[in-house]
Formats: C-alpha cells, structure tokens, sequence
C-alpha cells in the first residue's frame, strides 16, 4: 500500500485521510451514475425495468435518447474534477457501453447519429470545461499579480510620502535656524535692540 504525501506540514491526519477518500468517492459518484446509466439503457433487458418500460407514456425513441444524454453527466463530473484524461476515459467507457446496444438494435437509423451526437457533444464539453477551468486559473493568478502590484504601488507612495515629509522637515528647520541666526547677528549688531517692526 502507497503512503500518501502530504504537500503541507500543517496538515493534520483527518485532512490527510478527507483528500484522499475525495478523489474515491468522485470515482464511486461517476461509476454509479455510469451504472444507473447503463441499467437504464439495458432496461428492456431486465424484468423489473421492461415491465416499467411496457407502461411507461414516454416512447422508446425518447427514452433511449434521454439515456444517452444522460451519460453525459458523468463525462462532465470527471472532467470537473479530474481533467482531460477523466473526462475522455469516462466518455470512452459511455461509448463502449451505448454501441453494442445500438448495433443489436433494430433501430440503427437513429441510434447511431444520436451516440455519435453524444460523443462529439462529449468530447466538447470536455474541452469546454477544461478551458474554463484553465481561465479561472489565470484569472486568480492575475488577481494576485493584481494584489502584488498594487502593494508594490502602495508601498512606493508611502516611500514618497515619507520623503518629501523629511525633506519639508529638514527645510523648514534649516530655515528657521537661518532666521534664527539673522536675529541674533541683528541683535547683537543693535545692541540687543530689535527693530520695531520685529519685536
């Protein structure tokens, strides 16, 4: 048995043992729902099913092609979570498990477009999903380029801020100590008299 890695030193045993039985319970989601799929799409085939077939209102035609759109939500689900490869393996497995049927079928005139229809539609959403997840990604990883940048910006304008206040600082005071000194040199120029005006 593998040990798993962990990629972060903070993580604890529970997180550890939750992020491996994720990707478990995804695969359990998409083989049940490929199961229900398939017992739908084989439902003639099974008495329980063909008895509820026989009374169901809804026309053999319609049914089999909502089966076959069904086998869709399984394609998309992998692919959602685990890419290309999970969204193509699982497309693959809904096409090896709709051709026999479609090929035993008497009704070949419109089975064969419709699963085809479901694998080209299949292979899309793949590709779909994928670019979509491939700009979110981008689009976080703009964002905090964004943050950086307006930090850096931030911290510049505070950099300016603190120099001019220095350079107003040592102006100020170095004038004021030149007036200063003006006085005095007036003062003791006068005979420590100020002009009137001063005083």
């Amino acid at each position: 048995m593998r040990k798993a890695s962990v990629p972060s030193a903070r993580r604890t045993g529970r997180t550890v043992v939750r992020s491996l039985a994720a990707p478990r319970l995804r695969i359990w989601l998409i083989a049940g729902a490929m199961a229900v799929g398939t017992a739908l799409h084989y439902g003639d085939a099974l008495p329980v099913l063909s008895a509820a077939a026989d009374d169901s209102p809804i026309s053999l035609a319609y049914r089999q092609s909502l089966e076959r759109i069904l086998f869709l939500l399984p394609v998309m689900y992998a692919t959602t979570f685990f890419g290309v490869r999970g969204g193509l393996g699982t497309l693959a497995l809904a096409g090896a498990i709709l051709l026999p049927r479609c090929l035993m079928g008497t009704a070949l005139d419109h089975a064969i477009p419709e699963i085809g229809g479901v694998l080209v539609v299949g292979a899309l959403l793949t590709v779909v999903i994928v670019e979509q997840q491939k700009d979110v990604e981008a689009q976080k990883k703009v964002q905090e380029s964004l943050g950086y940048f307006v930090r850096e910006v931030l911290t510049a304008q505070e950099d300016e801020r603190n120099r001019i206040a220095l350079e107003l600082h040592d102006d100020t005071a170095q004038s004021l100590l030149v007036i200063c000194q003006r006085l005095d040199s007036l003062a003791s120029r006068e005979n420590g008299r100020l002009p009137e005006g001063i005083a």
